[in-house]
């Protein structure tokens, strides 16, 4: 079998992510036929937990300062609890497309919060970039026939994206110390400690749920939730934070094309036209940055 190389090995790494969270807007709807929002995320997370606990059999957890656990534990809090239930909960108003257009503007805040704490620059394209980016979502946020609109579940999306830059954040300051399985393992099993405590009636609605919900519940737990997190934080070892969260723009093309295929959603003509705009400024912002070697 041939060798990889480490650039092989990222793209890799980067295009089963984009893959396997594309898929999971489209099959959050599925289960949230059967499933409370709260009752999802905790389900989904335990199974992912213990996926992890799996790989990391006979494995050595380091843990080299007490204080990373309290890091451990407020990435799980953000990354995991806050980001999925406020996800779960907006996709009970908001179709799958759309979700995945408005969950896109985590790279705009990945950006302005790497300026300060990773002292990474932008330059005046990217802020361009930016700028048009929140165009976009304003667009999408204030559209008729069909669009968001100012609402909730639209506003608990964004709160979704805001939650996954922070993540995105505290990963890259932590990932010189610690292993990729190291530190999805932690994350993991502290966000899914934070959602035990909303987790009332999960095994109850698990026994009288359909077989397509369940079945999205195992799916959203093994790919999207413990694989992907595991190939992203891969990729994100590797590469700029801003730059890998600027890949996340091919995310909602892929999620709408499933959730047309899977639910026959499409997201309305200014989500649609909002969501291109908010491309273009992330387009923008990726060519601000220069080109970086894997």
């Amino acid at each position: 079998m041939p060798a990889f190389s480490e650039r092989t090995k990222v793209i890799l790494a980067l295009s089963c992510t984009l893959v396997f969270w594309a898929t999971a807007f489209a099959a959050i709807r599925v289960a949230l036929e059967s499933y409370s929002p709260m009752q999802l995320a905790f389900l989904r997370f335990l199974e992912a937990s213990i996926i992890m606990g799996c790989l990391m059999m006979g494995k050595k957890l380091h843990l080299y300062h007490r204080k990373d656990l309290l890091y451990f534990f407020l990435a799980g809090f953000v990354g995991v609890a806050v980001y999925h239930i406020a996800l779960n909960v907006g996709e009970q108003t908001v179709n799958a497309g759309t979700a995945s257009f408005i969950i896109n503007t985590a790279p705009i805040f990945t950006a302005i919060l790497a300026t300060t704490v990773l002292k990474e620059k932008i330059n005046f394209l990217g802020w361009i970039g930016i700028m048009v980016s929140f165009f976009g979502v304003s667009i999408i946020s204030f559209g008729h026939e069909g669009g968001i609109q100012i609402q909730f579940g639209a506003l608990l999306i964004l709160v979704s994206a805001v939650a996954t830059a922070i993540y995105a954040v505290i990963q890259k300051l932590y990932l010189h110390r610690y292993q990729t399985v190291e530190f999805v393992t932690y994350s993991i099993w502290a966000g899914t400690l934070v959602l035990f405590v909303f987790s009332a009636g999960s095994f109850e609605a698990a026994q009288n749920a359909s077989m397509k919900s369940t079945l999205s519940l195992l799916w959203l737990g093994a790919f999207p939730g413990a694989i992907g997190y595991l190939t992203w934080v891969y990729a994100l070892k590797r590469m700029p934070a801003n730059r890998l969260m600027s890949a996340m723009y091919i995310i909602p093309l892929l999620a709408t094309f499933v959730a047309w295929v899977w639910l026959d959603e499409i997201p309305s003509q200014y989500a649609l036209f909002g969501g291109v705009v908010v491309l273009t400024g992330l387009f923008l912002l990726h060519r601000s940055k220069k080109k970086v070697t894997v």
